[in-house]
């Protein structure tokens, strides 16, 4: 909208800060490029995603209309509630406190990230509510889209990743295990013969770490070695 004024409330804040945290002009540009930080998944479903990108143009237009700051940050909560939806397999009977507690059980979200959203669902039902136009200013908008996009995007992040972390969870693992005990015992005998699994040498990482039981490294073959993450 080049033809378009600012809105002269949004004029009155910081459109993002930089690496030092000294406060960036309110421009429409500086805004876009901080929509562009806000992490998204190729994976994300097309329907959520979509939300997403609304609430992102939305946010961006906030600098002409400042009522599109609360307007974006309502959209992306919608983004969150259908991915959690997805994400949990529950039925539209489930409230978003609900969901958002769900998540929060499931290790889906940190205390942060439950706070927050909690704060926007609260803030969004105050908006439905309200006999009078509610606004957010671009700092409270930012702060629960940006927490939106971050949970979408891990809800929907590549297994092949959360894999290729795995594995170099174990490397890591191994690496440190065999520089502190020098040389490894030969694997089991009952293990000779069952293979690597995705390049990783399961047997090594169970010789190699101390008290390590054949059933630890069966575990670890097992369905749990997926649980391994970089943190």
């Amino acid at each position: 909208m080049p033809d378009h004024e600012p809105d002269s409330r949004t004029l009155n804040f910081a459109g993002d800060i930089d690496d030092q945290g000294q406060p960036l002009p309110m421009t429409v540009e500086v805004l876009r490029a901080r929509t562009e930080k806000w992490p998204q998944s190729p994976h994300t479903p097309g329907g959520v995603a979509a939300q997403l990108a609304r609430a992102r143009q939305m946010f961006i237009d906030g600098y002409y209309t400042y009522e599109n700051f609360i307007d974006a940050a309502t959209r992306s909560l919608q983004a969150v509630e259908a991915a959690l939806r997805v994400r949990l397999d529950t039925g539209t009977r489930t409230t978003l406190a609900q969901l958002i507690d769900q998540a929060k059980k499931q290790d889906l979200i940190d205390d942060s990230a439950h706070d927050i959203l909690h704060t926007g669902r609260v803030l969004r039902n105050q908006q439905i509510h309200a006999t009078t136009t509610p606004v957010y200013n671009p700092a409270i908008a930012a702060m629960i889209i940006a927490t939106s996009h971050k949970l979408v995007a891990e809800l929907f992040e590549d297994t092949v990743t959360a894999h290729e972390r795995t594995r170099l969870k174990a490397a890591l693992i191994l690496g440190s295990q065999e520089a502190s005990f020098g040389v490894r015992k030969p694997p089991h005998p009952s293990h000779r013969q069952r293979p690597a699994l995705s390049g990783i040498d399961w047997h090594g990482l169970r010789d190699a770490t101390p008290g390590a039981s054949c059933c630890h490294c069966a575990r670890l073959m097992g369905t749990t070695y997926s649980h391994l993450y970089i943190s």
